[in-house]
């Protein structure tokens, strides 16, 4: 377990483990002055209010872990895509080589000529079927890409953001609890 200070308020925050953190909260109540004698708390409700803060304190960490993982998952989903598309491509580029060879032998075993006229009209246009596809490939590829480095950030926005709440309704709930907490005169 540790102890951290606020360097501001000269206060101390224990974060640990849940058993030791109900002995931390004792302790820094009671060595702060913050005590039953100073509020007219019991020490045990003064300890339950720390517990509880240390509480939202962990379930705050827990959601921005979430998050970062939620994150770590669709970047890593978008680096594959990125792999895949690279793959994609060489694989279409050597599919229209295949293809514009072939068309290329086909002319050639028929006695066309591919360097004027209707064989090169036939090998542009399959070429240029080839570069459309090829493209379409790629900007497909890009925007699934985006969608995932997209979510990847909202996922780690979201965890902070939850973390933020978490914190600020556990507080609320700690003080009211201590507030509603009959004090000793």
């Amino acid at each position: 377990m540790r102890i951290l200070r606020d360097p501001v308020s000269a206060t101390a925050i224990a974060v640990g483990s849940t058993a030791a953190a109900t002995t931390a909260t004792t302790a820094v109540v009671a060595a702060s002055g913050f005590g039953a004698a100073a509020t007219g708390f019991s020490t045990l409700a003064i300890a339950g209010f720390g517990f509880s803060i240390l509480s939202s304190i962990a379930s705050a960490n827990a959601a921005i872990a979430t998050g970062d993982a939620e994150a770590a998952f669709f970047f890593a989903q978008a680096q594959a895509e990125r792999v895949a598309r690279a793959r994609e491509l060489r694989d279409a580029e050597k599919a229209r080589e295949r293809r514009l060879s072939r068309t290329r032998a086909l002319l050639a075993a028929g006695g066309g000529d591919t360097t004027i006229g209707t064989g090169l009209a036939l090998l542009v246009d399959q070429a240029g079927e080839a570069v459309t596809e090829e493209q379409r490939l790629r900007a497909d590829s890009i925007q699934r890409e985006s969608f995932l480095t997209a979510r990847a950030g909202n996922a780690r926005s979201a965890g902070r953001s939850q973390a933020g709440a978490t914190l600020l309704r556990g507080v609320g709930s700690s003080l009211t609890g201590l507030a509603r907490t009959p004090r000793r005169t």
